[in-house]
């Protein structure tokens, strides 16, 4: 466990609990945008004369593909891939940013914390659901990397196969950004919301996959502080991935919850059909619920800011699910059997 290197003296006045999700006022988005300029210096850039925009001009579309991003290969200079750069003329910016503004409060907040968005698509092909996505510099997983996170904060991507999946990916790749501010990487954390001590290296390297092991050997697992990481699930993880791909998840039903009526109408621009949408969405809540329930067995807080956010965060998270189970007609979100995958490594 690292030592937070956040000066907590500038945050006294910190409403944690506020921090868990977007506020109608934008409370957490200020007080974010502080952290993140306290850790690194990061400012909200002005965008440059002439530069395409996104959002009514608050955000700058990112079109130069010459550097290479996260883990998607196609990106790369002299790919073979099918994916090209999405340009700022595409219409299907105009969707996405039409859904976007169904959740104000995400909306707004896109536009105060983000300095850059780029979307990939294959041409010919037809509207699909999801996204890969991740951030313009690669994700910082553990912490000390050498990044300039003055210039990469909150700048993300995503692969646009529909306005819907694209929303998730920028909402998800947002959520991270705010993660790291908080501190949290993915198998080691700052004392600033938990006081656990990562598990070891060993159990990292070889902890199962859910579906291929019985509830008891999972408890196991869980009492060594390793959980249900929802698009991860080829290995249970430790609390700092699952935490990052969890809060990043329930941003996502969120956002699902918002456009279900467009979806529902026939009014969703460039989206799914309502029959394939909705099976995206009931798992999504399933999966992510599983995983909702390892991290809060986990989860050890520190008091003051890790006591107040995770109050925030589990009311809107129970909220959210319960929501989702009465829009949806989902009759049980428990009712979630895991696949096992082989492991990735």
């Amino acid at each position: 466990m690292l030592e937070t290197q956040l000066d907590l003296t500038q945050f006294e006045d910190v409403d944690w609990a506020r921090l868990a999700f977007p506020q109608p006022d934008g409370y957490d988005t200020q007080v974010l945008a502080r952290i993140a300029h306290s850790r690194w210096g990061w400012e909200l850039w002005p965008i440059p004369e002439g530069a395409p925009t996104w959002l009514d001009g608050k955000v700058m579309i990112e079109t130069d593909d010459r550097y290479p991003i996260n883990n998607f290969p196609q990106s790369r200079p002299g790919r073979t891939g099918d994916y090209l750069v999405m340009q700022a003329d595409d219409q299907r910016w105009k969707a996405a940013a039409e859904l976007a503004a169904t959740w104000p409060e995400q909306y707004e907040q896109f536009r105060r914390l983000v300095n850059g968005v780029r979307a990939w698509f294959v041409p010919n092909q037809g509207v699909g659901g999801g996204c890969s996505c991740g951030s313009m510099c690669g994700n910082p997983f553990l912490p000390g990397k050498d990044l300039d996170y003055a210039l990469h904060w909150g700048r993300v991507w995503a692969t646009c196969s529909s306005a819907t999946g694209y929303l998730e990916g920028i909402c998800h790749e947002l959520a991270h950004w705010k993660g790291y501010a908080l501190g949290v990487y993915i198998e080691d954390w700052e004392h600033l919301l938990f006081t656990n001590r990562p598990p070891s290296k060993e159990d990292i390297k070889n902890a199962p996959c859910l579906g291929g092991i019985t509830p008891a050997v999972h408890r196991e697992w869980v009492a060594k502080g390793l959980g249900f990481q929802p698009l991860r699930p080829q290995g249970l993880r430790p609390l700092g991935a699952c935490f990052q791909e969890i809060w990043c998840c329930v941003h996502m039903i969120a956002y699902h919850l918002r456009i279900y009526p467009r979806v529902y109408d026939g009014t969703a621009p460039y989206s799914q059909q309502l029959e394939g949408w909705l099976e995206w969405a009931v798992n999504h809540v399933k999966r992510t619920w599983r995983g909702q329930k390892d991290m809060c067995e986990i989860a050890k807080l520190t008091e003051g800011p890790g006591e107040a956010f995770w109050k925030g965060y589990t009311d809107w998270t129970q909220a959210l699910v319960d929501e989702a189970c009465a829009t949806y007609g989902i009759e049980d979100p428990n009712d979630f059997t895991a696949t096992d995958y082989p492991r990735d490594d």
